[in-house]
Formats: C-alpha cells, sequence, structure tokens
C-alpha cells in the first residue's frame, strides 16, 4: 500500500477546484481510502486529499505493459486441471491482498510526485 498527498486549490473562475491531478493519478491507481483536510490561505481555499492505494495490476491493462515485454511462457507448463488450480490461488491471493490492503503483485510505474 501507498500514500500520496494532492492538494488541490479553488479556481474561482470555475466556482469549484481543480481536480485535473487527481483524475491524472486516479487513472492508474486502485483507491483503498481517501481523507480529505480543508484548509484556507491567504483568503484561498485548498483541499488537501491523503489517498491511500495501491498500483493497478498490470496484467489487468495491456497498454501499461512495455511492447514486447509479457513473458507467459510459464502457461505452457500448466495442464488444464494445474490452471484451475492456478486460477483460483490468483482469486484467493486478491481477495486477501485488498482485505490486508496491499498489492498483489509488484507495484507499477503509478504515478508519484
Amino acid at each position: 500500500m501507498l500514500i500520496k498527498v494532492i492538494t488541490l486549490s479553488f479556481n474561482s473562475a470555475l466556482g469549484c477546484f481543480d481536480d485535473s491531478k487527481l483524475q491524472e493519478f486516479l487513472k492508474n491507481c486502485e483507491v483503498i481510502s481517501i481523507r480529505d483536510h480543508f484548509f484556507v490561505r491567504n483568503e484561498v481555499p485548498f483541499l488537501s486529499l491523503v489517498i491511500r492505494y495501491f498500483p493497478i495490476r498490470q496484467e489487468l491493462d495491456p497498454n501499461l505493459l512495455p511492447q514486447g515485454k509479457r513473458d507467459e511462457s510459464w502457461r505452457s507448463t500448466l495442464g488444464e486441471s494445474e490452471m484451475g488450480l492456478f486460477n483460483i490461488l490468483r482469486d484467493w491471493r486478491l481477495k486477501r491482498s485488498k482485505k490486508e490492503g496491499y498489492p498483489p503483485y509488484g507495484y507499477s510505474n503509478c504515478a508519484r510526485e
């Protein structure tokens, strides 16, 4: 699990907080929780968000993988019954990791500042 703090400033021309940084960040992350903190500085409202998250599994979105880097040669070593067991274990690992608050696989290059 990782933590990210994003601070949004109020845009008086739009009449709302500019959340473009937040939207971009959320494209590559699965959010566990968000806590918000409101404050005013020099008469300008700000909203700070503390985000607990983990990166999206790259296996779910092939567009996040570098071309030609995905090695799936291991699949040929599993038979049909073994593949069923593999899928059961993979699903269990995903559920357990969400419950415990950590990523089920290695970290991706999720946006970090």
